[in-house]
């Protein structure tokens, strides 16, 4: 859908570029078309995959990899093979020495940097030397050894849930487009460049929210013989949104995509037919240098 509204191309077209590749019975007719896509004339132009960038997966043709979770880069082994899918060369292509790009997510840039670096053989250096000692400070400092306990306390729910008692969503601030700055750096050199860069959110009419929330409450009641369709009508789901809105200053009558969600996850509550919480307890054990 985000493809087909950003190419301005039918659902149909924006299908055909984009490949699916996991472990799953569903798409395992989708991995020996992977051999094909550096091909001339192959429509490929995205591929998603779950765990699949690993050794053997063999497409030249890749020039920006966009990882979207931090297991993608938690160890070296999996870096090396994410980063080897950009750094094969096409047979074909005779020109500039091409760049893979590697998008990072913020909050674990910083963290996998030097992992990266390490990678690549970037490293300083550290030399050592022993040092003649000067006073005798040295004894052993004792600590209390703590071991945490886990225990997990189950409350049954009796009932239907009283939900939205406050008759809103605490909704996040939305705009339709924003405009972020991306900082690209050279991995070698360490050179920077940064770009602007504008983003369009999915909106949606307070009408059609409205639709989408009242069809999972109807779905809800379908599956657990409830009737919370009865209590949570479109006229009362309208006057919640609306006043959703109301609360983050929205003037406009258009739900963002990650508000809508929260409306959808208020009421994802009622499949809880237990409500867990987990305690920790601490034990002091023996004494450790």
């Amino acid at each position: 859908t985000f493809l087909a509204g950003k190419e301005k191309i039918s659902k149909e077209e924006a299908a055909k570029k984009v490949l699916i590749v996991t472990s799953s019975r569903q798409h395992k007719n989708n991995i020996p078309i992977v051999r094909r896509v550096d091909s001339t004339g192959n429509p490929i132009e995205w591929i998603t995959s779950v765990s699949m960038l690993t050794e053997g997966w063999d497409v030249k043709n890749v020039f920006q990899i966009v990882p979207h979770e931090e297991r993608a880069f938690n160890s070296k082994l999996l870096i090396a093979q994410v980063l080897g899918r950009g750094l094969r060369i096409p047979e074909a292509y005779r020109g500039d020495q091409p760049v893979v790009t590697i998008f990072n997510h913020d909050r674990w840039s910083g963290r996998i940097k030097h992992l990266v670096d390490e990678v690549l053989e970037i490293e300083n250096k550290i030399h050592s030397y022993p040092v003649e000692k000067i006073e005798d400070y040295n004894f052993n400092l004792y600590n209390i050894n703590y071991k945490r306990i886990e225990e997990e306390v189950e409350y049954p729910q009796n009932g239907p849930y009283k939900l939205l008692k406050k008759g809103y969503v605490s909704y996040s601030s939305q705009d339709e487009t924003l405009k972020k700055n991306t900082t690209y750096e050279k991995a070698i050199s360490g050179e920077r460049d940064t770009k602007k860069t504008l983003i369009e959110f999915k909106m949606c009419s307070v009408d059609e929210a409205v639709n989408e929330v009242s069809n999972k409450i109807r779905s809800i009641d379908m599956d657990l013989n409830t009737k919370y369709s009865e209590e949570f009508d479109k006229k009362k789901l309208k006057k919640i949104i609306k006043k959703s809105l109301e609360k983050i200053r929205e003037k406009e009558d258009k739900v963002s995509e990650s508000n809508l969600q929260k409306t959808l996850q208020a009421f994802g509550v009622v499949y809880r037919e237990k409500a867990k919480s987990l305690r920790f307890k601490i034990e002091a054990q023996n004494l450790i240098k």
